[in-house]
């Protein structure tokens, strides 16, 4: 008679079995990810940013702002364990400029209906932590500029910060110790048994998180969250994305992207962005430049996907 763990591994070769192939790379672990025809994505030659753009039409006027972080609780060593989870937590305590307070960034965002917890909000996971905001349209450039306050200072706490945040996370903690979630972390040992993940619940343990300082999470941070582990998301409706000015497009100025490697501290070289927003002004559209694509923003809301010229598909109408 089978054992319940040979059933369970008969159970995930069976799912495995079933899920859509990729062509003839289903099983290549280095074959990428395929990506829609609809989604733009690239890389920042300085700085080693990936973004990813995407046209939506609803819900309108708004818009999806994510940081994808690849660092999780996998990434944590044995005296690490939680702080990635407690390092998420303390980026909503990020000022929204030099003269802002703590907690400044957040309250802005909700001044403008981006209530947290609703509208803005992250996770941690075993190999990811994401950052996302909701936002109105007309609010995307600030919005911007506010995700990476966030992301960029949560290395830069303080201990009175991270005594602050810790008391929360405990209660976190607490709070998740009931059966279902208990019933969860084992199965998730057995499952995970052998393997490191079985050891790196993304809640961490209790006494990393209780003798955590600024010093260990800011060590994690600037291990973690480097440019190249880092991934800029947006899900838009009115934001064009196109290699030349069009008819019914305003020039746009300073550079998006490039101020939120700068604003939230990404290493990216002062002189690279200088160099970009330069050839950007030469180029006559004075626009975002990411890469080899300009990213212009029109006069007014586009009501549907459809007006919306995008990458090297758009025809000149300036004449």
């Amino acid at each position: 008679m089978a054992s319940w763990s040979e059933k369970e591994a008969k159970a995930v070769e069976a799912l495995l079995a079933g899920l859509p192939a990729w062509g003839d790379r289903s099983t290549d672990a280095s074959a990428p990810l395929p990506v829609g025809s609809k989604t733009t994505t690239g890389v920042l030659p300085e700085s080693g940013l990936r973004y990813y753009w995407r046209p939506n039409a609803e819900p309108r006027d708004r818009v999806e702002l994510v940081v994808a972080v690849r660092a999780g609780s996998i990434d944590e060593e044995d005296e690490e364990r939680g702080l990635a989870h407690v390092l998420e937590h303390l980026a909503f305590r990020a000022r929204a400029d030099d003269a802002g307070g703590r907690w400044s960034a957040l309250r802005e965002l909700e001044a403008h209906g981006v209530q947290f917890g609703s509208h803005q909000n992250a996770y941690t996971s075993f190999e990811e932590t994401v950052y996302w905001l909701h936002v109105p349209a007309d609010f995307f450039s600030r919005a911007v500029e506010l995700l990476a306050a966030l992301v960029g200072e949560a290395g830069a706490a303080t201990d009175a910060d991270v005594d602050a945040e810790r008391k929360i996370v405990l209660e976190e903690w607490r709070q998740g110790k009931d059966w279902g979630q208990r019933a969860t972390e084992h199965h998730w040992r057995h499952a995970f048994s052998s393997s490191r993940l079985a050891e790196r619940l993304p809640i961490g343990t209790l006494d990393v998180v209780r003798t955590a300082t600024a010093e260990t999470i800011k060590g994690f941070y600037d291990r973690s969250y480097a440019p190249g582990a880092l991934a800029v998301v947006a899900v838009i409706v009115w934001i064009a994305v196109a290699r030349r000015p069009t008819r019914g497009y305003r020039r746009q100025s300073p550079t998006r992207v490039a101020a939120l490697i700068r604003q939230a501290n990404f290493k990216a070289e002062e002189n690279q962005l200088a160099e970009n927003a330069r050839r950007a002004a030469a180029a006559g559209s004075g626009a975002t430049r990411v890469g080899d694509v300009i990213i212009t923003r029109p006069t007014a809301p586009l009501s549907t996907v459809a007006e919306s010229p995008l990458a090297s598909d758009v025809e000149d109408t300036s004449s």
